[in-house]
């Protein structure tokens, strides 16, 4: 960390260009994008409410304005981000029904900051754009209260995401960010730090501010890359079944209630085998296991041979809470898998647990869970 990440991450901000701006094209976009790390301000465009933009002379009934002919090709404006005036609605009771009004965490960013981006293309060159800065800032771009309303910069975003992936813990990750920042202060701006942190008036960059929730974000971010295989759910789900598939495991869908339902199930090689040679098996449904509303995840559990624990071997998952769904996934073991009816199988407390079994393995002895007796007993006494 440290040569590289200080060129990387160090750097000051830059005084904000009063003179114009000429710039290719298609730098524009790599422009907008560098000024939050490069001058402290974001750049917004707005679309007007009547669906016109600032991009040509048309108006909304698509109709060219009478007058002389433009000069230039087109032409838009950015506003600064914190322009704007913070909107109230004015049917809203505050407090809601409790009356509570909760208290600002933090100030809004709208403060009507007038400054605005005027990006142009002439007739004469359309592939060179003039950048003009017009009013000023309300607010002191670049000081510390105002680094709060701006977002980390694409490279800090970078190096937290590379590292993310290669395994580091998200707490060093931060602390790392934090100490190049602190060494830097330390050795080139002659600022005191005291055991190892910086006071707030030291802090010279947003990017020096790496919270807890960012680092959070992008760790999630990474985590839905890494396992939804598709926009939709469903079909997530099924590229999974068939990636499973593919490696040996045993995967079930049922066709006629998996969009509606979305019931699917699955075991591996490894749990087929011990399921194959278990003689009695627990049956345990957990419920909001998922954002999936009404989603249950039921697991059949052996005793491991070896270590002599509880070892999960199939699974099965369904928003449908009736005996349906358990009585086409035993099935398939029965009859696609193979699996041979248990000697003995503990369950839940439930009557649609009890009737899927019954139906499929007739033979099997099929018991309640202690636990779950004396706790519905222990219900029933407290309610009469």
């Amino acid at each position: 960390m440290s040569h590289q990440m200080q060129n990387v991450f160090i750097k000051f901000y830059e005084p904000l260009p009063e003179e114009t701006i000429t710039l290719p094209v298609i730098q524009l976009e790599q422009f907008l994008a560098d000024a939050p790390s490069k001058y402290a301000v974001a750049w917004g465009f707005h679309i007007q409410r009547d669906g016109v933009t600032s991009d040509g002379p048309s108006t909304s009934e698509g109709h060219k304005k009478r007058g002389p002919k433009p000069k230039n090709v087109w032409s838009r404006t950015y506003f600064c981000h914190r322009g704007g005036v913070k909107q109230t609605r004015k049917d809203v009771n505050p407090g809601g029904s409790s009356g509570y009004v909760r208290h600002l965490q933090k100030p809004s960013k709208k403060i009507g900051c007038t400054a605005k981006l005027k990006v142009t293309c002439y007739l004469d060159d359309p592939n060179t754009i003039t950048i003009t800065h017009i009013n000023k800032h309300n607010h002191n771009v670049g000081d510390t209260d105002e680094l709060q309303h701006l977002s980390l910069s694409a490279d800090v975003k970078k190096y937290i995401t590379d590292h993310l992936n290669d395994g580091f813990d998200k707490r060093h990750i931060r602390l790392a960010i934090q100490r190049s920042f602190i060494k830097f202060l330390s050795n080139n701006l002659s600022f005191t730090v005291i055991n190892g942190n910086s006071s707030l008036n030291q802090i010279i960059h947003r990017d020096q501010m790496v919270h807890v929730d960012e680092v959070y974000n992008l760790f999630y971010k990474i985590q839905n890359q890494k396992y939804q295989r598709h926009k939709s759910q469903h079909e997530s789900v099924k590229t999974w079944l068939n990636e499973l598939e593919s490696q040996g495991f045993k995967t079930f869908i049922d066709d006629s209630s998996f969009y509606s339902q979305f019931t699917f199930g699955f075991l591996s090689p490894q749990q087929k085998q011990l399921l194959l040679e278990a003689k009695s098996w627990c049956l345990d449904a957990t419920h909001n296991t998922t954002n999936i509303k009404n989603g249950l995840l039921y697991t059949i559990v052996i005793r491991h041979p070896i270590t002599g624990t509880g070892y999960p071997v199939a699974f099965l998952f369904s928003t449908d809470g009736s005996s349906t769904p358990l009585i086409r996934f035993f099935t398939f073991l029965k009859l696609i898998v193979g699996v041979p009816a248990p000697l003995k199988i503990t369950i839940d407390v439930s009557n649609v647990e009890l009737d899927a079994l019954s139906s499929v393995y007739p033979e099997a002895q099929i018991q309640w869970c202690c636990f779950h007796v004396s706790r519905a007993w222990i219900k029933k006494l407290r309610t009469t």
